[in-house]
């Protein structure tokens, strides 16, 4: 009895990868960091908690007025080049 995970080509064995297929808009991993208060009440909705939180940026992103990309770029550098000028 073959698993339900083979699959055969004639009487090829085809090897699938690993995990579920790649979306053709695949998300990035990023590290972020969110006050305690804010977690805690993210994690309340349960299993899929992380996603809802692409979904509520995406929304929020909706409803703010367009802005130029100049806008949106900071005139700050990031805090990791902030250190390392500072040292």
């Amino acid at each position: 009895m073959l698993n339900e995970g083979e699959i055969f080509d004639g009487n090829t064995f085809v090897r699938r990868g690993r995990g579920r297929p790649k979306s053709e808009t695949a998300k990035e991993q990023i590290s972020v960091r969110l006050d305690p208060d804010v977690l805690a009440k993210l994690r309340e909705a349960g299993p899929g908690w992380q996603s809802q939180i692409n979904a509520i940026l995406k929304r929020a992103l909706m409803q703010q007025p367009s802005r130029s990309h100049a806008e949106t770029i900071s005139t700050r550098p990031p805090a990791k080049a902030r250190r390392r000028a500072a040292t």
